[in-house]
C-alpha cells in the first residue's frame, strides 16, 4: 500500500462489480401498466473464471403479456461483454416473414434488438459503458417497440455514477 498526500492508493486494485441490490433497486417498481410479478425481484453474485460479477432481473406482468428486464455488471470481467456484443454490427439488421432484428442505439447506448413474429417475443440488449449489460424480454408483444421505449426511460445515470 502507498501513501499519497494523505490519500491512500491500492496496488494492483482490482476492479469490483455493484452490489446485487443496487441492482435490483435501480430496476423500475412498475413500467407503465405492467406492475411487478410478486417474488420476481433478484440479486445475486455470480463467477465466471473465478471472477465475480453480479446481476439482478424482476419480471413484470399485465395481463397475458410479460417483461423480464435482467441486468448483469461485468466490471470484473470486461470479456464477457466484449465477447456478447462483438457481432453486434450492421450486418444483424434483417427482416422477414419470422423475426426482425437490428442494431442501434438506445439513449445513446449500444443496442440490439429482435422480435419473432410468430410467437411474439421481442428482446432488447443494451450495453452500457462496455461495463454493464440490460437484457429486456417481452411476451405477448406487438414488436420490439415497447421495450425500447421502456429502456429509453431508465435512469442511466444513476447507474454509471
Amino acid at each position: 500500500m502507498f501513501i499519497l498526500v494523505g490519500v491512500y492508493v491500492l496496488a494492483n486494485a482490482q476492479p469490483v462489480s455493484r452490489e446485487p441490490s443496487f441492482l435490483r433497486d435501480w430496476l423500475p417498481v412498475s413500467i407503465g401498466e405492467y406492475v411487478l410479478d410478486d417474488g420476481s425481484a433478484v440479486g445475486t453474485y455470480l463467477q465466471y473464471n473465478s471472477k465475480p460479477y453480479t446481476m439482478a432481473s424482476k419480471s413484470y406482468k399485465k395481463n397475458d403479456a410479460a417483461i423480464t428486464m435482467i441486468i448483469f455488471d461485468y466490471n470484473t470481467v470486461p470479456e464477457v461483454i466484449d465477447r456478447a456484443t462483438a457481432s453486434w454490427t450492421e450486418a444483424l439488421n434483417q427482416e422477414n416473414d419470422e423475426y426482425s432484428m437490428s442494431v442501434l442505439t438506445v439513449s445513446g447506448y449500444k443496442a440490439w434488438e429482435s422480435f419473432t413474429k410468430k410467437t411474439k417475443d421481442a428482446q432488447l440488449y443494451v450495453s452500457i459503458n462496455n461495463r454493464y449489460l440490460l437484457h429486456l424480454s417481452g411476451s405477448n408483444q406487438q414488436s420490439s417497440t415497447y421495450l425500447r421505449k421502456v429502456a429509453e426511460g431508465l435512469p442511466y445515470k444513476k447507474l454509471i455514477q
